[in-house]
């Protein structure tokens, strides 16, 4: 993932140190963070580009590509608590597209641009589980 004109967080004494949260939005609108689903911190960025991380497809979005998620931009500050930036509700389909999608502020009414994410490469990785090891044979 990276991110363009990631707003400021910090005034004029830096930049903004994003990372990016991701949820799953559940059928009665609520978001959870997933397991793996927060990325590295990045210092003092206004494009940052974050590690590749692996995310749980079921936990994310019960395995559909259509159904909604959250991804949550913030701002690190070990000193005064976390900011948030931005946030996006997208489907991992749209994400998978690779085109930029702009967030929005995540209060309501404000004209804030806080910028826009990228998924630079993305892909859905099968992991075998118990019961595909079983089910291929097993030799004694």
């Amino acid at each position: 993932m990276k991110g363009s004109d990631i707003l400021n967080k910090d005034g004029f004494m830096g930049k903004s140190d994003p990372y990016l949260i991701f949820k799953a939005i559940r059928s009665d609108g609520e978001a959870i963070e997933v397991g793996g689903g927060k990325s590295n911190t990045i210092d003092n960025s206004d494009s940052p580009e974050w590690d590749t991380m692996q995310i749980n497809f079921i936990e994310l979005c019960n395995g559909k590509l259509d159904n909604k998620i959250r991804i949550e931009c913030w701002d690190s500050d070990p000193m005064s608590g976390d900011d948030q930036i931005g946030l996006l509700d997208t489907t991992v389909a749209e994400l998978l597209q690779g085109g930029p999608l702009a967030m929005r502020d995540y209060k309501e009414g404000r004209d804030l641009q806080p910028g826009s994410l990228t998924c630079k490469e993305g892909g859905i990785v099968r992991a075998p589980n118990f019961l595909d090891y079983i089910g291929s044979g097993c030799e004694i």
